[in-house]
């Protein structure tokens, strides 16, 4: 059973165009949480934007979720993968910048690039949360653009903040 949610909430169609909004998909079945992020440059820009969806790990408690975060073209981007250096990688918890710790048992189990698609990143949670919480992560991209930039400009984006919640709840297919 798939339950798909996006932020502002529409219905995305498959088409060719470049793909302009964050979503989230629920696979309820696999308990797989498919998140895709946007990465777009418009002119002018020092650098380039990731758009990302707020993701909520679900209960009950004892529940392994995968969440899997792929990386999509936007306005003026030619490529994105995921950055995957020792110690740089493409998806960071907790973030850099506030350094908000996990809610007290949410466990990650495993965080890696998916084999052979560095457009895809993969973290599998056990979620034994009692409370509800939430935390950050950083996401790094490098990416190229279609419009000319600054030789000096970073290929490498990292946003942070793109929150994750955590419920102690299931969710409602």
């Amino acid at each position: 059973m798939l339950a798909t949610t996006s932020r502002p909430t529409t219905v995305q169609l498959a088409t060719a165009e470049l793909s302009t909004e964050p979503s989230v998909t629920f696979e309820l079945e696999e308990k797989r949480i498919v998140a895709r992020l946007i990465v777009s440059f418009a002119e002018g820009a020092g650098n380039a934007d990731v758009a990302a969806p707020l993701i909520t790990i679900p209960g009950p408690f004892g529940q392994e979720w995968t969440v899997i975060w792929i990386l999509e073209r936007g306005p003026h981007v030619t490529s994105a993968t995921f950055r995957n250096e020792p110690n740089k990688q493409g998806i960071t918890i907790p973030a850099s910048v506030n350094q908000q710790p996990l809610p007290q048992n949410l466990h990650i189990l495993q965080s890696e690039q998916v084999p052979d698609e560095p457009t895809k990143w993969r973290i599998k949670f056990k979620n034994e949360v009692s409370q509800p919480g939430q935390f950050n992560c950083d996401v790094a991209v490098i990416w190229n653009s279609d419009i000319p930039i600054s030789p000096l400009a970073s290929r490498i984006v990292v946003i942070h903040d793109p929150t994750i919640m955590v419920a102690s709840e299931p969710i409602d297919g």
